[in-house]
């Protein structure tokens, strides 16, 4: 696998300061763009297109906070990302069977009744986007944590599996709210 932190000339963090990124991918595209190698041969031109082409994967991989996430998991602890996790914490499981009810009883109200539903569920999806807040804010901490640990040289497999719950939580509840959005206020249905 292609260490992209190698490719950028950064040290390994979780925590990247955006701005510094993408004036290295800026000042990487610029050196070793494929149109400045076209007249030094076919093994250049197709050295530098290939150089061109991690650049821009790292930094579309490093740009986002939860795809760098995902591939430190990939680099470190690819072991770790393997594993499906399936499970629904239990705080969330009551909001999912709440949400199902009541997506329910929004299909099945009279007319009269349905904007007080929708009221209920526009609650309940400003609830879930609080949650996905909270959980940003929780990945945040726990990047620092990570790149301290790292520093240090110290294990992180703890921080890393802090994130991967994270993440799934997140997702879990990103889903609930495109369900919301699909299922009463006319958003995309989730295709499988």
């Amino acid at each position: 696998m292609t260490n992209y932190f190698d490719v950028l000339g950064i040290p390994k963090k979780l925590d990247v300061d955006v701005n510094e990124l993408e004036k290295i991918y800026h000042d990487l595209s610029k050196k070793n763009h494929p149109d400045f190698f076209l007249n030094l041969g076919e093994e250049k031109y197709l050295e530098a297109l290939g150089k061109s082409s991690q650049i821009n994967q790292a930094y579309k991989s490093f740009r986002d906070p939860l795809t760098r996430v995902n591939y430190i998991l990939a680099l470190d602890a690819p072991q770790l990302l393997a594993e499906k996790d399936n499970s629904v914490a239990p705080d969330l499981l009551m909001k999912v069977m709440e949400i199902q009810e009541t997506i329910e009883a929004h299909h099945d109200a009279p007319a009269d009744k349905k904007e007080e539903i929708v009221n209920e569920l526009a609650d309940i999806k400003r609830d879930l986007n609080g949650d996905v807040n909270n959980i940003l804010e929780e990945i945040s901490n726990v990047f620092k944590k990570y790149d301290e640990e790292a520093e240090k040289g110290n294990d992180t497999i703890e921080q890393l599996m802090k994130l991967k719950t994270l993440l799934h939580k997140r997702n879990y509840i990103n889903t609930l709210i495109h369900t919301i959005n699909a299922e009463v206020f006319g958003g995309e249905k989730i295709k499988h």
